[in-house]
């Protein structure tokens, strides 16, 4: 939209979390470099440079240890897949960490795991978006949910690490 305060002229336009076609962001373009999260960003015509976004800062290239013990049961980890599936993915991403910009799971730190149980069940990140699913999942399928979590955390660290093969010497 355009407007205009005291005879300067803005533009205002929304920006932001879509136009991936559910893809990640390739690294070295602006969403992977600075963030693709939802905003509204106004420009005044004639106003000078637009300031960037901060950085966002990656510690490691390559997936993380989780920070975590993997210590679901299959049958915990089969039920926690079907209700991320059908509760999760479609915000958060899909099983390959693929997705709209909105965390990543499967890259959640110690504290968020410690707080899982709070943030999904009783909505304590509701003011950023992440309402309660109390109405639709019972403690123990949020304990299996988080299990399949952890699972898929680990799941993409051991993919990252070095294939020791027979007749190839272990990579350093």
């Amino acid at each position: 939209m355009t407007y205009t305060i005291d005879g300067d002229q803005y533009v205002a336009v929304m920006a932001g979390l879509g136009g991936g076609g559910g893809q990640a962001h390739p690294p070295g373009s602006a969403a992977y470099i600075y963030g693709n999260l939802g905003r509204l960003i106004a420009f005044k015509i004639g106003g000078g440079e637009v300031p960037l976004r901060p950085k966002i800062e990656r510690e490691v290239e390559g997936f993380p240890l989780p920070p975590v013990e993997n210590t679901g049961t299959e049958q915990q980890i089969s039920l926690g897949k079907e209700l991320y599936l059908k509760n999760c993915a479609k915000c958060h991403s899909s099983l390959d960490g693929r997705g709209s910009g909105i965390p990543d799971l499967r890259l959640m730190s110690a504290e968020t795991h410690e707080q899982f149980n709070a943030i999904v069940l009783e909505g304590t990140l509701a003011a950023r978006g992440m309402g309660s699913f109390a109405n639709l999942i019972s403690e123990a399928e949020n304990e299996a949910l988080h299990a399949f979590l952890i699972d898929l955390a680990w799941e993409a660290w051991r993919e990252e690490q070095p294939k020791n093969r027979p007749h190839e010497p272990p990579s350093e």
